[in-house]
């Protein structure tokens, strides 16, 4: 950047040029030079894969209900080669693994208390798609693998508190 100034010096470049193209050039350096590349509003537009896996968590998990965990892909099923659930309650150390079978690009979990009883759950869901292509969910902003945490609540005490809400 030294370069460029002292060579519109060198060469008697107008002010007119130096005060169009240096705030151009610094610009772009502020921008290029952060970690990471791009400040984070830009970032979502530049080399982002396409997302083909989602999972949308329903309302609250009530404690003593069976609970549907369900995922969502556009991945054709006969790509599919493997897809599985990573489960874990606050009671396990480890995640265990459930393969789950597709219906039309629907997977679904059922989460049943009577098996595994927990106050939380962490979960996170991956497809592997031919021999190279990995998909997961959920993921934060930067496109690593943030596992869902969720609490159970009595359901008692939640439509209490909606209806005081409510009124």
């Amino acid at each position: 950047m030294k370069n460029l100034i002292l060579m519109f010096k060198t060469q008697k470049t107008s002010g007119f040029i130096l005060k169009i193209f240096l705030p151009l050039i610094l610009i772009k350096g502020s921008l290029l030079s952060q970690t990471g590349g791009l400040p984070y509003p830009l970032q979502n537009f530049v080399a982002v894969k396409k997302q083909r896996l989602f999972h949308y968590p329903k309302g609250p998990l009530f404690q003593g209900r069976k609970h549907d965990i369900d995922f969502i892909t556009d991945v054709p099923t006969d790509s599919i080669t493997a897809a599985i659930l990573f489960f874990k309650t606050d009671s396990m150390k480890n995640y265990r693994e459930f393969p789950l079978a597709g219906n039309n690009g629907l997977f679904r979990f059922q989460y049943d208390p009577r098996l595994f009883p927990a106050d939380a759950i962490e979960y996170f869901f991956m497809i592997q798609a031919g021999s190279d292509d990995f998909y997961a969910v959920p993921l934060n902003s930067k496109g690593e693998l943030t596992p869902s945490r969720r609490l159970f609540t009595d359901p008692v005490l939640y439509y209490q508190q909606k209806m005081s809400a409510d009124q």
